[in-house]
């Protein structure tokens, strides 16, 4: 049977209802909101007051006034310290008992609300940068703060309701792999092969040049080609792998085979069959709504079931555009949500949730899936080191299991190959050992 827990606010707001919503629901809580006194009096479910009133011996929080404004406001923001929830922001009255408004801080940072607001440090793609977080600039994003939050709130309205019993959702670990160029050189056409020929010989890049020869000739093996392999490695550690596929046309920032390609959509019927897969939308999608759903159509028909997740080539996200494209083109969750080039939690959660479209302020359909390591974070030449990279990814991994989390891993299928290092897949096995049973 579930908890129940009762908030009385002296104002509705689809803000407020969301974000209740989000926090306790993952927990097994179901929330209502009521804005009658003499209701919420007389309740006898757990109560919380998120008001200015006074109720006499009830757990109150002050509202900041985040949840019942509209559109966007920059907001002054201080962060300050605290041994219970760590990190915290939007103080709030000391009438209260908690320092801030912990439901105005969660929505601040859940629906990336700083990613709407004006950004200076941004990337040739213009893609938001993680130095521009509040997390970054005050030294919280490699923990999931806001899981932080909650289990500080729910132990401290655990001494008001000592039965309030709740569950923990069950740690899960989920590896991802985007596909950006399924073979390094087979099944490419001619011309594409050609080509390749062509700038070895003017690169005078004899090793590659051999390399690829010996591919197309069928002598080796091509160093993409890693799925079996890793396969293997997933059955042998018990992990639940999906795959994102780009089915771009060819370009500059799109360079995987084409969907037309029956080797490349053997390989994804291959992979489909022991994996769950999405769709890798194009970096030329960005700029191209109907070029989405194209790629939808094309994953759709290889596959011959709808396609519903996706995560962005490049880590391309922008609000609310990139979200409202991928509705709109039947996508039911994302795994974008993180940071391309380091680990941590850029929502600063590691639940999935639903996606609040500020600019429409409405609660969406689209389930998202953050991810927190990312292997493009590592730098190939740092493998060598995997004594200072393993105790990094541990810290992350035993913060998710603490809070039964979904652990989501980010790698490629390039970088198995020897171009990538040879000590790569060794390390490979010690992260899928770590994040599957991390101790």
């Amino acid at each position: 049977m579930k908890e129940s827990l009762l908030i009385f606010t002296q104002r509705y707001s689809p803000r407020l209802d969301y974000i209740v919503t989000e926090l306790f629901g993952a927990l097994g809580i179901d929330t209502k909101l009521t804005q009658d006194d003499v209701v919420f009096k007389s309740a006898t479910v757990p109560r919380l007051n998120y008001s200015d009133q006074r109720f006499e011996e009830v757990f109150q929080i002050v509202p900041h006034g985040i949840l019942f404004d509209y559109r966007i406001k920059d907001y002054k923001l201080e962060v300050h310290r605290d041994a219970t929830f760590h990190f915290y922001f939007f103080k709030t009255s000391p009438q209260g008992h908690l320092p801030f408004d912990l439901f105005g801080a969660a929505f601040w940072l859940l629906s990336r609300y700083e990613e709407y607001l004006p950004h200076t440090s941004q990337d040739k793609h213009k893609r938001f940068h993680y130095k521009s977080s509040l997390a970054w600039q005050n030294s919280f994003l490699n923990e999931p703060l806001i899981n932080y939050w909650v289990s500080g709130l729910i132990q401290l309205l655990k001494r008001k309701y000592p039965s309030f019993a709740v569950q923990l959702p069950e740690y899960q670990y989920l590896n991802s792999m985007d596909i950006d160029s399924a073979y390094r050189y087979r099944y490419k056409g001619f011309v594409r092969t050609l080509s390749g020929v062509l700038h070895d010989l003017s690169q005078w890049n004899t090793d590659q040049l051999n390399d690829r020869l010996a591919v197309l000739f069928n002598r080796k093996k091509d160093p993409y080609d890693v799925y079996e392999q890793v396969q293997t490695l997933h059955r042998e550690y018990g992990v639940k792998g999906i795959y994102f596929f780009l089915l771009g046309d060819y370009g500059l920032n799109d360079k995987n085979h084409a969907a037309t390609n029956t080797r490349f959509q053997m390989l994804i019927k291959y992979i489909s069959d022991y994996n769950e897969t999405g769709l890798h939308p194009s970096f030329k999608s960005n700029f191209n709504d109907n070029q989405l759903k194209v790629e939808t159509v094309r994953l759709a028909q290889i596959n011959h079931k709808p396609v519903t997740r996706s995560r962005q080539h490049f880590s391309m996200l922008h609000f609310p555009a990139t979200y409202s494209a991928l509705i709109s083109a039947g996508i039911e969750s994302d795994y974008s949500m993180g940071y391309n080039d380091i680990m941590g939690f850029r929502a600063s959660y590691c639940y999935p949730y639903k996606w609040y479209n500020l600019e429409e302020e409405q609660t969406t359909g689209l389930m998202i899936h953050p991810f927190c390591i990312n292997e493009a974070a590592f730098g190939f030449s740092r493998l060598q080191d995997a004594t200072v990279l393993l105790p990094q990814i541990h810290q992350v991994v035993a913060q998710v299991k603490q809070f039964g989390g979904e652990l989501i891993t980010v790698f490629h299928n390039d970088s198995f190959s020897l171009y990538a290092g040879k000590n790569y897949r060794a390390f490979y096995e010690q992260v899928l050992n770590l994040c599957q049973n991390p101790s």
